[in-house]
């Protein structure tokens, strides 16, 4: 016999987790979906599907056609990206630090005797 659920099931992980389970073959949501009309098309970004469309239906009452409903990156993409612009910072750093002391010389033109930096940056 096919169940559903209902009720205190606010996060996809729930209702996959109950749909897991075997405890139930469809969970009803209500105040998800009062709170975010499109809590569905987001719990599948968050779980890694992406670019998706908007829903024909929801095009019937548009003035125009829409965009493709557009989600944040994967985020894995995401950071990736971003550590790629912490190594790009720390190299220009790292070259601008250079640049000071050579044109400080070899002991500091401030006498402080701080050596010229001569390793490069680790990517870490």
């Amino acid at each position: 016999v096919p169940t559903m659920t209902v009720g205190a099931i606010t996060t996809y992980d729930e209702v996959n987790s109950i749909l897991v389970a075997g405890r139930a073959d469809l969970c009803v949501l209500a105040r998800p979906h009062l709170r975010d009309p499109y809590w569905t098309l987001h719990a599948a970004q968050m779980q890694g599907y992406y670019d998706l469309r908007w829903p024909v239906q929801y095009e019937a009452v548009q003035p125009e056609p829409r965009e493709p409903l557009r989600f944040l990156k994967d985020p894995k993409q995401e950071a990736e990206e971003r550590l790629q612009e912490v190594r790009r910072l720390r190299r220009q750093v790292w070259e601008l630090e250079r640049q000071v002391d050579a044109v400080r010389g070899p002991n500091g033109a401030d006498g402080s005797g701080v050596a010229a930096r001569s390793a490069s940056p680790t990517a870490t």
